[in-house]
């Protein structure tokens, strides 16, 4: 009885540190690649209205992409609020991510006002740098997960195998 007791422990325990990876560094490794993604949509539907402003659709690729990476955003730094250095990371990306939303807004109105070539140096000279920073703020980002998972992956893998160990020993000593 006290085996199965203490296996059952230990598998818990195993199972609490993968339920926890899961939620937590899984996925703001999945939250930094979709902002990255969204980075890329909201860029190419925005160039696709400089190209052609009567495109409806690249509009609504740009709203969508745009509700995206803002909803992302919030969502990442909820998660990230136990890790300093992340926080302080995304930070900076939303901090850009402002700057980018108001070039974005000017953009959008020079070409409603017909402004094209206006719309495209403001493209070339403001809006594309900012994404240029969110964009390795980003990449950075996920260099980061990816070795934090790698460590965390192992570390989970150690606390199963432990698991394993505790229940066989016990398992062992409860037949002898």
């Amino acid at each position: 009885l006290l085996a199965s007791l203490v296996s059952y422990v230990a598998l818990d325990r195993a199972k609490s540190a993968f339920t926890g990876f899961i939620e937590q560094e899984q996925r703001l490794l999945l939250n930094y690649t979709e902002l990255y993604a969204n980075g890329l949509q909201m860029g190419q539907a925005l160039r696709n209205i400089i190209l052609d402003p009567a495109n409806a659709k690249a509009y609504q690729n740009f709203d969508k992409a745009t509700e995206g990476m803002d909803s992302l955003l919030n969502d990442t730094r909820d998660l990230t609020r136990a890790d300093g250095a992340q926080t302080a990371a995304l930070a900076g990306i939303i901090e850009r991510r402002s700057l980018q939303k108001g070039f974005q807004k000017e953009i959008r109105g020079l070409v409603e006002g017909g402004q094209v070539e206006a719309a495209k140096e403001m493209l070339n000279a403001k809006e594309t740098p900012v994404w240029r920073e969110i964009r390795q703020g980003l990449l950075d980002l996920i260099k980061t997960q990816k070795g934090r998972i790698k460590a965390e992956e192992a570390a989970v893998r150690d606390r199963a195998n432990e698991a394993q160990r505790i229940s066989l020993g016990l398992s062992l000593l409860a037949a002898g």
